[in-house]
């Protein structure tokens, strides 16, 4: 049997402490965008593919500036045109991701509320399947972004945001495969953070 030990349990108190600070401060949030993807299978020349997806997503605060986040989404990608006599197939996608936000606010105003300017990366891990088959397939990717977001005078707690995400697919299949997206989002805080 192990003996208690003063040193560790300080580090668990300072961790429990820690913790359940942040916890308590977390954010939940929604969005949906509309996206615009550009792919160059092998032997093949590039085409665009629009689509569009929505994400609910969860952010724990570090400091004051710096939050870290998880994701799930659902998106769609539409196939590509047939000019040239080929097409990229559409997919649809579930995407669990990773990621770390950065944010100050840039603007305040004492009748509408406090605007707030930031940019994160992330990883997300895509599982999809091609349209009308069963034909499932495994990607990475990496996210990056900027958004600005506006928390109104009375409803601090929730914040607007309107986002530019940046996704690059690392995709076997594929010689390059990236897209931008608009999005339109809402996040709450609980906590300390509202």
């Amino acid at each position: 049997m192990e003996s208690f030990s003063p040193s560790r349990a300080a580090v668990s108190i300072i961790f429990l402490a820690w913790t359940t600070g942040c916890i308590s401060a977390f954010s939940i949030g929604l969005s949906g965008e509309t996206s615009f993807q550009i792919v160059s299978g092998q032997g093949f020349g590039p085409k665009e593919q629009g689509g569009g997806g929505a994400d609910i997503y969860f952010l724990i605060p570090l400091v004051p500036w710096m939050r870290i986040g998880a994701s799930f989404g659902l998106s769609e990608t539409l196939p590509s045109d047939t000019t040239g006599g080929f097409v990229y197939r559409g997919y649809d996608t579930g995407a669990l991701g990773m990621f770390l936000e950065a944010a100050g606010p840039v603007g305040a105003w004492e009748r509408v509320g406090v605007l707030e300017a930031g940019g994160q990366i992330g990883i997300n891990a895509d599982w999809s399947v091609y349209q009308y088959s069963s034909l499932y397939f495994f990607y990475p990717e990496l996210e990056t972004g900027g958004f600005i977001g506006l928390r109104f005078v009375g409803l601090r707690a929730l914040q607007l945001r309107l986002s530019l995400p940046l996704r690059f697919q690392f995709r076997r299949d594929l010689d390059y495969s990236f897209s931008a997206a608009l999005g339109l989002g809402a996040n709450y805080s609980f906590g300390a953070g509202s």
